[in-house]
């Protein structure tokens, strides 16, 4: 949530930080590294989000997150 709460203060350097945090510390969750994807999209760090997209996929095959947010990347 503290990613969230940088990122939308436009502080991405300790948004992407936060985010990272927690895709650490629970690496099987999916919402920090969709977060961290369009962090990255944000920067036009395309190549990056896209990984953190394909990661969260493949983490979920079921859940729509993941496509959703690789959609945003191609639009």
């Amino acid at each position: 949530a503290a990613g969230i709460i940088y990122k939308k203060r436009a502080e991405m350097e300790q948004a992407k930080q936060k985010m990272g945090e927690a895709a650490l510390a629970l690496p099987k969750w999916t919402e920090p590294k969709n977060n961290q994807g369009k962090a990255l999209l944000d920067e036009f760090k395309f190549e990056d989000a896209a990984i953190r997209f394909e990661e969260v996929k493949k983490l979920e095959p079921t859940d729509t997150k993941g496509y959703k947010s690789m959609a945003e990347l191609y639009m």
